[in-house]
């Protein structure tokens, strides 16, 4: 009768059904293994980009950074570690970054859940532990690197603005744009005074000595700025 059925069904039905019994399949193990292994747990969602599909992980409990996925080949499933991110929606890090090897194991499923998940915990998990920490500390370096120079090359671009002209022709650099410590003189008809960088987006600015009618037009367009 099953055989009858399976013949009769349309393309939609014979994916719907494969689609049921892959995801039994999968929750099955993925279930079954992590009851095994004391801190981890199953977790899944469906797969955004594919259409019947999931993403399935067992996690790290105290750190869901740490986790690792499943693929069963035939008669085989095989375990490989997911690695940490850089950032909340950047690329992941992976061993190759630190000159290492992905670890990754094969285990027979005839064996059983219980025998997959001891695998798990002796073969695969203290490197998979041993490199993901690693990777984090490098991430969250690259992460420092990469914020600092956002910084400087916004910092740079700021002041590169002030150059522009009229302003240009009054700036006297005494130190080096990208050099940390951008600073000029200011070279007045009357009058006399600095301006340098104290953070990406703010200047300090000293002006003295100069005319009052030219102090006003400076106060006034300060009052405009501060009444936006």
């Amino acid at each position: 009768m099953e055989a009858i059925n399976q013949l009769t069904e349309t393309w939609e039905q014979k994916r719907d059904r494969e689609a049921a019994e892959t995801k039994l399949k999968y929750d099955t193990l993925y279930t079954r293994v992590a009851e095994h292994l004391p801190g981890w747990e199953y977790r899944s969602a469906p797969n955004p980009l594919y259409p019947n599909t999931w993403i399935r992980y067992i996690v790290c409990k105290e750190n869901p950074q740490r986790r690792f996925d499943m693929a069963i080949n035939h008669v085989h499933v095989q375990i490989s570690g997911i690695w940490p991110q850089r950032g909340e929606n950047g690329t992941y890090a992976t061993p190759g970054s630190i000159q290492e090897s992905s670890p990754s194991i094969s285990c027979s499923l005839s064996r059983g859940y219980e025998a997959i998940a001891k695998d798990i915990q002796r073969r695969f998990l203290p490197e998979y532990l041993r490199i993901s920490e690693y990777l984090r500390i490098f991430a969250k370096l690259e992460e420092k690197i990469a914020s600092d120079q956002a910084y400087e090359d916004r910092r740079a671009a700021n002041w590169r603005s002030l150059h522009a002209d009229p302003v240009d022709a009054i700036l006297r650099d005494c130190y080096r744009p990208g050099m940390g410590d951008e600073r000029a003189t200011l070279q007045l008809k009357d009058g006399y005074g600095q301006i340098r960088m104290e953070g990406q987006d703010s200047v300090a600015l000293e002006i003295r000595s100069i005319p009052t009618r030219v102090a006003r037009v400076l106060l006034e367009t300060l009052a405009k700025e501060n009444g936006k």
